[in-house]
């Protein structure tokens, strides 16, 4: 008798979080979410070599994912989240204009 595959706790929570896991995916860029294609594409080529089951389906699940928020996000139009550095600067530099303003008044 076979383990039932989706007993595993990530998968169950993979799947519960489903449909926040594709709108927060859906916010980075493209180019990230094909690397994350890619990474998926070979840890499955690996998990299928090693026949670990609940691995190739927890990737298949995330391959999905990523997929449904690639369409999601060309469909709707989503442009990509921010990146942490460059809001940083731009904080930065915003700081740095208010106080040398009013250093001259």
């Amino acid at each position: 008798m076979g383990i039932k595959i989706n007993n595993y706790p990530r998968i169950q929570q993979l799947l519960k979080n489903a449909e926040a896991n594709i709108l927060f995916l859906a916010s980075l860029s493209d180019k990230k979410l094909a690397e994350k294609l890619e990474t998926i594409h070979l840890q499955s080529e690996i998990a299928e070599q090693k026949n670990i089951q609940h691995s190739i389906e927890l990737l298949e699940i995330w391959r999905s994912q990523v997929i449904a928020a690639r369409i999601y996000k060309a469909e709707n139009e989503i442009p990509d989240a921010p990146d942490e550095i460059k809001i940083s600067i731009a904080d930065i530099e915003t700081l740095a204009v208010r106080l040398e303003h009013e250093k001259n008044y």
